[in-house]
C-alpha cells in the first residue's frame, strides 16, 4: 500500500470536505476521427455547464495543433450529500505530422 504524501492527503481531505469529484475525459485517437468535433458539441450542449470558455488550438487549415480544452461543472445530490463534479474535457492531436505534440 502506498503512503500518500502530505500534498495528497490534504488534497484528499479538501475533496471530502468540499463533496467535490474530480474527472478528466481525454479524447485521443487517430486523424478525423472525430475528437474535435465531439469536442465542439459537448460545448455547445453544455453550454450552462461551463466553468471556462475552453480553448481550441488549430493549424491554418482547421486540423487540431496542440489540444482542445474545456473545463465543465455539474451539481449532483444522493442521499447523504450534494457534490460538485468538474469534468476537464481534452482531446489530443491526431494528425501523424503532429506526432510530437501528443
Amino acid at each position: 500500500m502506498l503512503n500518500p504524501t502530505e500534498t495528497q492527503t490534504e488534497s484528499y481531505e479538501q475533496v471530502l470536505t468540499q463533496n467535490l469529484i474530480q474527472l478528466k475525459i481525454v479524447y485521443w485517437g487517430p486523424g478525423e476521427s472525430g475528437k474535435t468535433t465531439n469536442f465542439f458539441r459537448l460545448k455547445e450542449k453544455f453550454s450552462e455547464e461551463k466553468i471556462t470558455q475552453g480553448y481550441s488550438i488549430e493549424t491554418n487549415d482547421g486540423r487540431t495543433l496542440w489540444q482542445d480544452s474545456l473545463f465543465l461543472s455539474f451539481e449532483a445530490a444522493s442521499n447523504r450529500h450534494d457534490y460538485t463534479i468538474v469534468v476537464q474535457v481534452v482531446t489530443c492531436t491526431g494528425q501523424d505530422r503532429f506526432i510530437r505534440t501528443k
